[in-house]
């Protein structure tokens, strides 16, 4: 298991281990080289972080807070598989959509967002080490925010974390008006778009 916990320029210039592109290849892909390291590292990070920190992992707070309690031992047994499922399709299709299902969505908007604070970690770390963070850009947290939207249809998933109580989620009618209806029930949210 690789550490991502420091969060300190490496001494002697040299990149931290976790710090490279595994393989990047910047001719296909939308993404910075730095953003790309970002997104591998959110993913390892988030799924190592999971099994050693349970709910303090930056994984388990990336969701969506109202549905904490919901998260138990059979959700990330859904969850893990869907997170590495869109980050490998991604990856390989980074012009494709590649969420099927609600989960998808939000396995993105999880990796993007937590890709988005290391992208932004390893610029800081090349203000104070530049010849170990070489491929730090400002542009990477851009580069992942246009990746993400290459690969969703819209952003009604965004809703789930922007959720306020105001009855309008009562009202059946409204939300199948407004396009926001049974794929955000977290019961749903593993069931394919074209079955709801």
């Amino acid at each position: 298991m690789t550490s991502y916990e420091s969060n300190e320029a490496p001494a002697g210039g040299t990149a931290p281990k976790w710090y490279t592109t595994n393989g990047w290849d910047g001719e296909d892909s939308p993404l910075t080289p730095g953003a790309a390291i970002a997104l591998e590292i959110a993913l390892d990070a988030g799924v190592d972080g999971l099994e050693t920190m349970g709910t303090e992992s930056d994984l388990f707070e990336a969701l969506p807070e109202r549905f904490a309690r919901r998260y138990d031992d059979a959700f990330f047994e859904r969850f893990i598989p869907a997170l590495r499922q869109v980050y490998e399709s991604a990856i390989a299709k980074p012009n494709q959509m590649v969420c099927t299902c609600t989960a998808d969505e939000i396995a993105l908007e999880v990796l993007v967002e937590m890709a988005r604070n290391w992208a932004l970690l390893a610029v800081e770390l090349a203000a104070e080490a530049p010849e170990a963070f070489q491929l730090a850009s400002p542009e990477d947290e851009a580069s992942l925010l246009e990746f993400q939207s290459l690969l969703v249809a819209d952003s009604d998933v965004l809703y789930l974390w922007n959720w306020e109580d105001d009855g309008i989620e009562d009202d059946e009618e409204r939300m199948a008006i407004t396009g926001i209806g049974d794929a955000l029930k977290f019961d749903n949210w593993f069931v394919p778009f074209g079955e709801l």
